[in-house]
């Protein structure tokens, strides 16, 4: 099962910026249901070529990230993987993200050690919009996964709550 992207709506309707293009996966999760070569670290095919039911904020270094997608694979869920490091959002994009998560908009900000570094503290991300200010400037800031179902929104950390959205 395989699937595209017309990327001229994903880039008005996500808010992408026009950096590079969405990528899609496929959730066959073998290169023999590929469209392109291309293939991220988790042996997963990319390909731009559909729409998906689910959107997932990824990145492909972090575990719990990859851990969503191997969920959507075991649930036969399409997903279209958006590579937010390599793709960062923009203003309108992460106002509309914040608009449909599930979770406090603080959430969405990690606290590691760049958070640290910056010098930022949680009062520096307790309303929207400081969320929006830092997650525009620092995009490595953003929590993942975050997965984007129709009009709703979560954090997939804890791991389990990822099933349970991608089947309701």
């Amino acid at each position: 099962m395989s699937l595209s992207i017309d990327t001229e709506w994903a880039m008005g309707t996500i808010g992408l910026r026009p950096s590079s293009p969405p990528i899609a996966h496929s959730v066959r999760g073998d290169t023999a249901a590929c469209h392109s070569t291309a293939q991220h670290s988790s042996n997963r095919c990319d390909t731009v070529s559909g729409m998906a039911a689910v959107t997932v904020f990824h990145n492909p270094r972090c575990s719990t990230s990859k851990a969503a997608l191997d969920a959507a694979d075991a649930a036969g869920v399409e997903v279209e993987v958006v590579r937010y490091l390599t793709t960062p959002l923009d203003e309108a994009a992460l106002r509309n993200l914040l608009s449909k998560l599930e979770d406090p908009a603080t959430d969405l900000v990690r606290r590691d050690a760049a958070f640290a570094r910056l010098g930022l503290t949680n009062a520096d991300v307790a309303t929207a919009d400081q969320v929006v200010a830092v997650l525009v400037e620092h995009p490595e800031l953003m929590q993942r996964p975050v997965l984007v179902k129709g009009k709703r929104a979560i954090i997939g950390r804890p791991k389990d709550r990822v099933p349970v959205f991608l089947t309701d």
